[in-house]
């Protein structure tokens, strides 16, 4: 059984991504600086490895060379849509959780909301939100509380 939470304070600027294919089989990816979903292609964002491919309904692993049902990340993220013609979305998040369930993207604990899904066919994320079309998906960790917006500016309900 592999441990969760292993990685030391320093490294939480890294992410791990989990990949669950049933009970007590599991296996993890990285960590890396960020993971970026291009198309139906995970791979780190420092060396543009493919780190999983979504097909057949799963999430092909090369590196235990397994495929898996669920990943998600090991600690909180933020997510950007990104073409690289048009440019990219604002950050949202952070996210306790990041979790891709077959063709969908979830954030939160219990994948509690469904934030984009691929389109096997033309190889783009529909962000749920908005409706709009990106190729790419960036996952990256989530800054430190310090540093975070709603810390500085706290929004105030009325």
């Amino acid at each position: 059984m592999i441990q969760r939470g292993v990685l030391s304070k320093t490294s939480k600027r890294s992410l791990l991504i989990w990949a669950t294919a049933g009970r007590g089989q599991e296996s993890t990816i990285g960590p890396a600086s960020a993971f970026r979903l291009v198309g139906p292609s995970m791979r780190t964002d420092r060396d543009d490895h493919e780190a999983a491919a979504y097909q057949q309904g799963a999430w092909y692993c090369p590196t235990s060379n397994r495929s898996f049902g669920v990943l998600w990340s090991e600690y909180d993220a933020v997510l950007r849509f990104e073409d690289p013609t048009t440019g990219h979305s604002a950050p949202l998040g952070p996210f306790d959780m990041i979790g891709l369930v077959d063709n969908m993207l979830y954030v939160n604990r219990e994948h509690s909301k469904a934030a984009a899904k691929l389109d096997e066919r033309t190889r783009k994320w529909c962000a749920i939100d908005t409706g709009i079309w990106w190729p790419q998906i960036v996952i990256s960790p989530a800054p430190p509380p310090a540093f975070r917006l709603e810390h500085i500016w706290p929004t105030f309900e009325g």
